[in-house]
């Protein structure tokens, strides 16, 4: 079963869902948690949200929470399933294995999914497949903007791999989380995701038997567009220079400022580079024989292409995912900044001398 994972490291995974500010703005949601996760929680941020805890030896005479969070490094499942036998008028979900799955889905964590559960699934589904540091941020934002092409955003994220990885703590059903995604985060009709490479790579292990046939069954009715950089090694120098500076992405002119300056403090680094590099020809390799295999449509899309002509490039886009010749659509100004500048260029020069590669053609 492996060592659990630690009280920090189990609410960082979950940091961005604000999972506790949402309890405790609810007003009528209570932990119970193990009593390492408890010391944990009276000590982080100060104790802001030690208050959520319930007291040790609370009964169900004396505590009347509409629902209680079960919170446990080491046996979330266990500790939910005793919690429902000792409060049974009170809704008991697990923090990972309902809220976090629940939020992941971009539902409401609190909420009872039966009602989104019981809606069809959308007529059309679509994955962007790509590797880090392509564009495809700024990409999927432009299919968003159309108001055509539903709203693709990044949906398997480090805490699915988490969850996957730590199961049989958590109880976590990942074919629910599924079913639930596709049917929250469709809009007229379309779902679309964008999956990372590396994020597939590690997750498709994890996966129990189930969930494996609920990823082919969905996949049997998805298109596939294959989103890559044709300049493999600016996309290696990107991934290195954000891991060096933190930053991945910037979204206004001040901001911009501020990783300019970071920036400069970048120096080169042969083998990190290298080894980004050879890390997306092996990823790209893997993915391709699986999208192969699949049998389902594909589009191969090159960020650089998409760049040079928007309007083209997305209205092909459209008619491959439609069967329908592309109307006017909106291409809208990103508010993503590009961050490719002199810095890159030159340690993208740098490393095809050393490694011996030619400058890409345009």
């Amino acid at each position: 079963m492996g060592e659990p994972p630690s009280p920090r490291e189990l609410f960082r995974t979950v940091k961005k869902l604000d999972l506790l500010q949402r309890f405790q703005d609810a007003g009528d949601v209570r932990i119970a948690a193990d009593p390492t996760c408890a010391e944990f929680l009276k000590r982080y941020r100060n104790g802001a949200y030690a208050a959520l805890l319930l007291e040790e030896g609370s009964s169900a005479s004396a505590c009347h929470p509409d629902q209680i969070i079960a919170v446990s490094c080491d046996d979330e499942a266990g500790l939910k399933h005793r919690l429902a036998v000792r409060f049974p008028d009170t809704i008991v979900a697990g923090f990972i294995g309902d809220a976090a799955l629940r939020a992941a889905a971009h539902a409401d964590p609190l909420a009872d999914e039966t009602g989104i559960l019981s809606e069809p699934e959308p007529s059309r589904l679509y994955a962007v497949i790509c590797g880090p540091r392509t564009g495809s941020t700024w990409f999927v934002n432009l299919l968003r903007e159309t108001g055509r092409l539903g709203r693709p955003t990044e949906h398997l994220r480090p805490l699915i791999v988490f969850m996957a990885r730590h199961r049989s703590r958590f109880g976590v059903d990942l074919g629910r989380w599924l079913a639930l995604l596709v049917r929250q985060e469709q809009k007229n009709g379309v779902f679309g995701t964008k999956v990372i490479d590396d994020f597939a790579i590690s997750l498709a292990p994890l996966l129990d038997a189930s969930e494996r046939a609920v990823v082919q069954r969905l996949a049997a009715k998805t298109c596939f567009i294959r989103f890559r950089r044709r300049d493999r090694v600016a996309q290696a120098v990107s991934e290195y220079i954000a891991e060096a500076t933190k930053v991945w992405h910037v979204r206004n002119s001040e901001a911009m400022a501020a990783y300019s300056e970071a920036k400069e403090a970048v120096t080169y680094d042969y083998q990190r580079i290298l080894a980004s590099y050879r890390r997306h020809s092996a990823a790209e390799a893997t993915i391709d024989g699986w999208l192969f295999r699949t049998g389902r449509p594909a589009l191969n899309v090159v960020y650089e292409d998409v760049l040079a002509a928007p309007e083209e490039r997305i209205a092909e886009i459209f008619s491959f995912l439609g069967g329908a010749t592309a109307p006017t659509l909106r291409i809208s100004p990103t508010r993503y900044q590009r961050l490719g500048d002199e810095v890159n260029d030159d340690m993208a020069r740098r490393f095809r001398a050393e490694f011996g590669l030619e400058t890409p053609s345009s």
